[in-house]
C-alpha cells in the first residue's frame, strides 16, 4: 500500500489545548480599552443585523436568479435586486456548500451525480518533514532510515466531496432550474450599489 493510500486511511485527530492562565499588565491606556470593548460590541450587534437582513434578502435574490435563468436560458453575471429606491448587486458565485453525504445522496437520487467529484489534497506532516528534511531528497517509499509507521505519517490527505466547477454555467441545461439550483446550494454574494 502506498503512502498516500494509507494517507487516505488515517484520520486526522484534533486535540484541545491545555489552556494557560492569563497574565494580567495594568496600564494607563484612558478608556481606549473601554471604548473598543464597546465599539467590536456595536459591531458585532451590527453585523447580527446585516446577517439577519441577508437572511431575508437572499431567498429572495435565489429565487429571481433562478427565473432569470429560465427566461434567458443563460446564466447571470450579476443583476440588482431593488426595493423602494434602495439597489443591491446580487452575484451567484461557482463557488458551492459543502457537500454532506445527504447532500450527495440528494443530488444522486435526482440523477445528478455528474455534478459531484472528489477532491484529494495531499500535504505534508510539516513536524515530520522538518524531522527528515536530509532524507526528503531520496525518493520517499526507498527511505530506510524512516520507520514505516512515519512514513505512512509523512503524507496527510484530505478527501472531500465538491460540486463540480462550472455548474452554475450549466444550469439552463437542465429541465428543472430550480431543483438543480437548490441541490447544488451556489454562494450567494451581495455587494452595496
Amino acid at each position: 500500500m502506498s503512502i498516500f493510500a494509507k494517507a487516505k486511511e488515517a484520520a486526522p485527530k484534533t486535540t484541545g489545548a491545555k489552556k494557560k492562565e492569563k497574565v494580567v499588565v495594568s496600564v494607563d491606556l484612558g478608556d481606549k480599552i473601554k471604548d473598543l470593548q464597546e465599539t467590536r460590541d456595536e459591531i458585532a450587534v451590527l453585523e447580527a443585523k446585516a446577517a439577519m437582513l441577508e437572511g431575508d434578502i437572499k431567498p429572495v435574490a435565489r429565487q429571481k436568479f433562478i427565473e432569470l435563468v429560465n427566461q434567458e436560458k443563460a446564466r447571470p453575471e450579476s443583476f440588482i435586486l431593488e426595493s423602494n429606491c434602495s439597489k443591491i448587486l446580487v452575484i451567484m458565485q461557482d463557488k458551492y456548500l459543502k457537500v454532506t453525504d445527504a447532500k450527495e445522496q440528494s443530488i444522486d437520487q435526482a440523477g445528478l451525480s455528474e455534478l459531484i467529484e472528489t477532491k484529494e489534497t495531499f500535504s505534508f506532516n510539516p513536524e515530520l518533514l522538518a524531522k527528515y528534511e536530509k532524507q526528503i531528497s531520496d525518493a520517499i517509499s526507498k527511505i530506510k532510515s524512516i520507520p514505516d509507521e512515519d512514513k505512512a505519517k509523512l503524507i496527510e490527505a484530505k478527501v472531500e466531496k465538491v460540486i463540480k466547477k462550472g455548474t452554475i454555467d450549466r444550469l439552463p441545461q437542465f429541465s428543472n432550474v430550480e431543483q438543480v439550483f437548490n441541490l447544488v446550494e451556489p454562494v450567494c454574494q451581495l455587494k452595496n450599489q
